[in-house]
C-alpha cells in the first residue's frame, strides 16, 4: 500500500539532498520513492496534499501559512452532492435529506481543522441550487412561492435565524447546514502525556471535550453545554468517544413533545436503551421519582460494567 508524507526544508539545496538521505531508510523496510509522484515545490508555490491545499501567502502581517482544502477536493465533493441528488429524481425530500446529511457532516469535520470557512459557504450555495432543482423537478406545475412555502423552514432546534433550511414536511427534518461547523485545530499529544497518568486527567478531558466539538454539529454542542458534558441519565462524560450518543425527548413527540431544545436531552445510546425498556415511549409518561430512580439504576449498571 502507497505512503504519502511531506517533507518541510529550509532551503531547495536541502529538498534535494533529502532523496539522499531517505534512501537507506526505506531501503532498510524494503520501500522505495515513486519517483514519478515526488516532486519538489517552493512553499510559495503550494501544493495539494490528501484534500488540501498547502501554501504560503504574502498578506499585511507578512507572509503566512494557510492550508485549505483544495480547488481539486471541493469540486470533487460538488460533483458527488450533484450526482447523488439527480440519483434520488422521483423520491420524497426526506429521502434526499437523509443522503446528503451524512455527506455534509463527514466533509465537514474533515476540513474543520483547517482554514475552510469559505469553502463551507461555497458548498451549501451549491447544495441550495441544487435541492432547489431538486424541487423544480419534483413539482413542475408549482410555483417558487409554493416551494420555499412548503419545503424551506427556519431552524427548528433554535440554533440559528436562518430561513430557508430544506425541511421534510412529514418528519421534520432538516438538512445539515455545513458553515454551522466550527474551525478547531488539531493538537498533537504531548510526547510525555500518559493516558493513565490520573495527574494528567484533565489534559485528557480538555482533549475529549476538542474531538467532541470537531465531530458533532453545533446544536448537539449546545445541548451537551446544557447539560455540562455529562449524560442526564447515567451522569458520565457525553465527550468520550468510544460510545454513541442520541438526542432523546423529554416528552416523547406521541404525547405532544417537540424538537425544541427545552425538550432534548443528549444521552448515552445504551443509557436511551435501558431508559426505554423501563418506561416504553407510547406508554404512560414517568414521574421526576421514577425517572431518578432509573438514573440511579442506569449509573449502577454501568459502573458495574466499568469495573
Amino acid at each position: 500500500m502507497p505512503t504519502h508524507f511531506v517533507i518541510m526544508c529550509e532551503t531547495q539545496k536541502d529538498a534535494m539532498e533529502i532523496y539522499d538521505i531517505l534512501k537507506p531508510y526505506l531501503t532498510k523496510r524494503g520501500l522505495e520513492l515513486a519517483l514519478d509522484k515526488t516532486r519538489v515545490i517552493p512553499i510559495t508555490e503550494g501544493f495539494d496534499f490528501l484534500g488540501f491545499n498547502v501554501r504560503r501567502y504574502k498578506t499585511a502581517q507578512g507572509e503566512k501559512l494557510l492550508i485549505k482544502p483544495s480547488r481539486e477536493s471541493v469540486k470533487k465533493t460538488k460533483r458527488q452532492i450533484s450526482e447523488r441528488i439527480r440519483a434520488l429524481n422521483g423520491n420524497n425530500v426526506g429521502k434526499v435529506i437523509e443522503i446528503l446529511n451524512p455527506v455534509i457532516i463527514g466533509k465537514a469535520n474533515y476540513w474543520s481543522p483547517e482554514v475552510s470557512k469559505k469553502t463551507y459557504q461555497n458548498i451549501d450555495r451549491h447544495i441550495y441550487w441544487c435541492t432547489y432543482k431538486f424541487l423544480r423537478r419534483l413539482h413542475r406545475n408549482k410555483s417558487s412561492k409554493w416551494i420555499k412555502a412548503q419545503y424551506y423552514k427556519t431552524d427548528r432546534t433554535g440554533q440559528s435565524k436562518r430561513k430557508y433550511i430544506l425541511t421534510d414536511p412529514v418528519k421534520g427534518s432538516q438538512l445539515k447546514i455545513m458553515a454551522w461547523t466550527p474551525i478547531v485545530r488539531h493538537t498533537l499529544i504531548s510526547h510525555k502525556a500518559s493516558p493513565y497518568d490520573i495527574i494528567l486527567k484533565g489534559y485528557y478531558q480538555n482533549r475529549d471535550l476538542k474531538e467532541f466539538i470537531r465531530n458533532n454539529i453545533a446544536s448537539r454542542q449546545k445541548l451537551a453545554k446544557q447539560q455540562g458534558y455529562k449524560c442526564p441519565l447515567c451522569g458520565t462524560s457525553v465527550t468520550d468517544t468510544e460510545e454513541k450518543l442520541k438526542v432523546k425527548q423529554k416528552i416523547p413527540a406521541v404525547h405532544g413533545g417537540t424538537q425544541q431544545y427545552k425538550n432534548l436531552q443528549l444521552i448515552h445510546q445504551n443509557c436511551n436503551t435501558e431508559y426505554y425498556k423501563r418506561f416504553p415511549e407510547k406508554g404512560a409518561i414517568p414521574n421526576q421519582k421514577q425517572i431518578n430512580e432509573c438514573c440511579k439504576t442506569i449509573k449502577n449498571m454501568k459502573l458495574a460494567a466499568s469495573i
